[in-house]
């Protein structure tokens, strides 16, 4: 009886054990990546009309200030520290906070720029909101309607900035509305 006992306190022992090591291996390998992948936020320095917001939208109800905008909105779905997000991110803030790379005059065609983080289930709901089943992607909104989504082929390689300034400047002039 004894060992019957023994063997049962011996398991649950086991048990609690491999299921620390495991918790540990986790939290080890999530502690040795953090810092490798880096979120990417918009330049300190802004040299055209456009708003960049600098913050990760992460809950529904913090998009409902956002969409009350005038100019059109870029809703860019993201996984923050994604390497291939990132890309897509970077480049977007490239073009539309650098006067020289933006393709119009930020001035009469002004553009919004707010990211989603869509790592929470809030913010899947919002990617189910506007119809974005592929992460990265860039929803148009004007008036608080999606109008166009921009699904970049393949970021792995980076971005590809002409098709997206192209695109951009589609949406700003009025292209699709």
């Amino acid at each position: 009886m004894q060992l019957l006992m023994k063997s049962n306190m011996n398991s649950a022992f086991r048990r609690k054990v491999v299921g620390s090591l495991a918790v540990g291996v986790v939290s080890a390998s999530c502690f040795f990546n953090w810092g490798r992948n880096k979120t990417i936020y918009p330049p300190d320095v802004i040299t055209t009309k456009n708003r960049l917001y600098p913050t990760y939208i992460i809950r529904n109800t913090e998009i409902q200030d956002v969409v009350l905008t005038k100019a059109p909105l870029l809703l860019n779905f993201t996984y923050q520290g994604d390497k291939n997000c990132n890309r897509l991110t970077q480049a977007l803030f490239d073009i539309l906070s650098d006067a020289k790379r933006y393709p119009l005059d930020s001035s009469q065609y002004p553009i919004e720029l707010a990211n989603v983080a869509c790592d929470s289930l809030e913010a899947r709901d919002l990617m189910l909101t506007y119809g974005v089943s592929k992460v990265p992607s860039v929803v148009c909104l004007k008036k608080q309607i999606p109008v166009d989504v921009y699904v970049p082929a393949d970021v792995s390689s980076g971005a590809n900035e002409e098709h997206l300034s192209d695109w951009i400047k589609s949406i700003a002039a009025g292209g699709k509305s």
